[in-house]
């Protein structure tokens, strides 16, 4: 069985019966939480001194309450969640229990992106093109869901110190496990699903089920790309060089292991 390319820590515990021995452990870092609880803050604040300007005491002191209830809500359930990567699976403990998956019953992967300039467009169309213009089209996920055969499923938070390490070394360990599957199910002739509406068939076409089930059909010859830009998966044709579809990357699972297909 193909294990996680990672050393084991020592002293090594003794190993799980399910998922071997313990690879490395994870926990909330302080500083994500630090600035979540002052988001919060700053936002009830808000809401509690416009209570007060009109000369409403009960509703103010009611969201004052509510803010500092998920305040501490939110630093508890946070400092408790723990994600244990194993030789053979991993773990996420929280305050509500826990959830494991093994690698031999991985299914899928999902990256969730939050775009800064899409969460911004509230504030007005010039100040999405402000924050459009002045962030990076190479957004880090927030979460890494990890879906199972059997229906589990474990979520990876961004709020957890060494999240991005933690990232860099999963997501290509995952991506070659499942890139084996799919040419596995390819090599039989069995096109493979990204999602509901991506497919790419054995003869290395991509597949798009647009609105009303309309098809459009990209031929290998002329991928040129597919990349994650935001929270969009952009896939460009070769013969004119502009975007052939753009995906919301949260549809689009084993992102990784399509990019590795149309590259090979």
């Amino acid at each position: 069985m193909q294990q996680m390319p990672f050393p084991p820590q020592a002293p090594q515990p003794p190993p799980d019966p399910q998922l071997g021995h313990v690879v490395a452990e994870w926990r909330a870092g302080l500083g994500r939480r630090v600035w979540a609880s002052i988001v919060v803050l700053i936002s009830g604040g808000l809401i509690v001194l416009a209570c007060f300007e009109n000369d409403n005491a009960v509703l103010g002191g009611i969201f004052a309450v509510l803010t500092l209830f998920f305040v501490s809500l939110s630093c508890v359930q946070q400092a408790a969640v723990k994600v244990t990567t194993f030789t053979n699976g991993i773990e996420r403990r929280g305050l509500f229990g826990r959830k494991r998956l093994a690698w031999d019953q991985l299914q899928s992967y999902t990256l969730n992106v939050v775009d800064p300039a899409q969460t911004s467009a509230g504030a007005g169309v010039l100040v999405m093109l402000l924050v459009r213009a002045f962030t990076s089209k190479n957004q880090k996920p927030t979460t890494v869901v990890l879906n199972g055969r059997d229906g589990s499923k474990v979520t990876i938070p961004n709020y957890l110190k060494g999240f991005d390490s933690l990232i860099d070394s999963l997501l290509p360990y995952l991506v070659e496990r499942l890139l084996s599957a799919a040419q596995y199910d390819l090599n039989r002739g069995v096109p493979v699903s990204f999602g509901a509406r991506l497919v790419f068939d054995p003869g290395g076409n991509l597949t798009y089920t647009g609105l009303f089930k309309k098809q459009y059909v990209l031929p290998f010859a002329n991928i040129a790309s597919i990349q994650l830009e935001r929270a969009l998966v952009v896939i460009t044709q070769r013969d004119t060089g502009k975007s052939w579809q753009r995906i919301h990357v949260r549809t689009v699972p084993n992102l990784g292991v399509l990019q590795r297909l149309i590259a090979r």
